[in-house]
């Protein structure tokens, strides 16, 4: 019977989201849709297709079922009956495509697109300089994979620890999580109305995207590339468009791909066939996150929830001790490496922490995200899918993050600032609502 429900789910899951990509496109923009897609294809997907995981680990299938599949299903139904509207969003992206086709987008009185773009590129170079400059590009972790070093790892992160300075060293992580992909949906909004032909959309975003990959990540590249096609996919809608899909895939892991051959070509010595360096990344992106799923599942059954103790700067603040509930369970179970951090979900990370109640704390977070995108929708079309197209990639990395980390380090701060700022512009003597009459 547990086994049944738990299929009976994995169905319902895989109808709504071909139903998002094909039927409903006006609501692929909302946080809550998104988290649903990347945690369906990330994780949901591998568990069906990797049963003895759950048999290895001795885990519940309840407990699976609870958490990796209901859990994001809740979110996104509640989700759908308070936001969807189901016309609402669908007429909004019929708004802003005509829009886009019609209308000059840097017209605006006063932030334009040319503006926000020559903003936050000078930043994004700014602090890839200023790493290059700390930590020195022999220093790096793409200096590492490119000389073939075997140490490509442990450079990477020496490198990222090496900049003692907190300025620089934020100020480099929020440029390749959020500056980067801010630049590519801006590339995307000028392509929709013309200014950009496709190919040239293509050379500028891998062109933005290859200096993320600097210390020598493989994901970061890839999300930023993954952010433009999500968003470029919006636009243009999905259906009829299946004949793209082996081209998408090649755009968005074509750098990934580069840096895991020359890893693992430094790590063994010898060139490996493209197959085998695919498998190693599909290894990375999907079967590691599950592995890391079920570890947290795992653990808490045997051991039970962490509670406050498992947030940090609140246990300090009830004086308990705090427990890195990721490096807490990586340990446990892989003992020979200390410093490992097994992150997973902020679904499954909150319901480590408080169980059930866990599912309804994550429900009320996304409900929060969806609730600032639904605000930027109130704003000029260029502005609206500007600020909501940058929640896209804070709401993708929620499948493998903590939901605080948003915040700083994913922009989501920087988009509240911006909406008040582009508030106060529209609003009073200095609006734009004698184009609303």
């Amino acid at each position: 019977m547990a086994e049944t429900v738990f299929y009976l789910i994995f169905s319902i899951n895989t109808i709504l989201v071909l139903k998002y990509f094909l039927y409903s496109p006006g609501s692929l923009i909302r946080p809550s849709v998104i988290f649903f897609i990347s945690h369906f294809l990330q994780l949901q997907v591998g568990l069906v297709f990797s049963p003895a995981k759950l048999t290895s680990l001795e885990i519940k299938i309840e407990t699976v079922t609870l958490v990796l599949l209901f859990g994001p299903l809740l979110i996104v139904t509640i989700s759908n009956l308070i936001f969807d509207r189901s016309y609402y969003y669908h007429k909004k992206r019929i708004l802003f495509v005509r829009h886009f086709r019609s209308t000059n987008l840097d017209r605006g009185k006063h932030l334009t697109l040319d503006q926000f773009w020559y903003f936050f590129l000078s930043i994004y170079m700014i602090f890839c300089v200023l790493y290059l400059i700390t930590v020195g590009w022999q220093n790096t972790g793409l200096y590492g994979l490119i000389s073939m070093s075997a140490d490509a790892g442990f450079m990477r992160e020496a490198g990222m620890k090496s900049m003692s300075n907190p300025i620089i060293s934020y100020g480099f992580t929020i440029s390749i999580k959020f500056l980067a992909p801010a630049l590519v949906i801006i590339l995307v909004l000028k392509s929709c109305y013309g200014a950009l032909t496709t190919s040239k959309l293509v050379i500028l975003m891998l062109a933005i995207a290859l200096p993320a990959s600097i210390f020598g990540s493989r994901g970061a590249s890839a999300m930023i590339i993954l952010t433009g096609v999500y968003l470029f996919i919006y636009f243009l809608g999905f259906k009829g468009r299946l004949r793209f899909i082996p081209v998408v895939l090649v755009l968005v892991l074509s750098l990934p791909l580069i840096l895991m051959f020359l890893k693992m070509q430094a790590t063994s010595g010898q060139a490996e066939a493209l197959p085998i360096v695919f498998l190693n990344l599909f290894d990375r992106i999907v079967y590691r996150s599950l592995t890391a799923e079920l570890w947290q599942l795992s653990y808490v059954g045997d051991f039970g929830f962490f509670g406050i103790s498992g947030i940090p700067k609140i246990a300090t603040i009830f004086g308990i001790a705090p427990i890195d509930i990721f490096n807490t369970v990586g340990v446990y179970f892989r003992p020979s490496s200390p410093e490992i951090s097994a992150t997973t979900s902020f679904l499954t990370a909150n319901y480590a922490l408080f169980g059930v109640i866990g599912i309804l704390v994550s429900l009320f977070q996304l409900l929060f995200l969806d609730f600032l995108s639904a605000l930027t929708f109130k704003l000029k079309p260029v502005y609206a899918i500007l600020l909501s197209g940058m929640l896209i990639l804070p709401s993708f990395s929620l499948a493998f993050s903590a939901f605080e980390t948003l915040f700083i380090s994913r922009g989501v701060l920087i988009v509240m600032l911006l909406y008040i700022i582009i508030i106060l512009l529209q609003t009073g003597r200095y609006g734009f609502d004698e184009e609303r009459k």
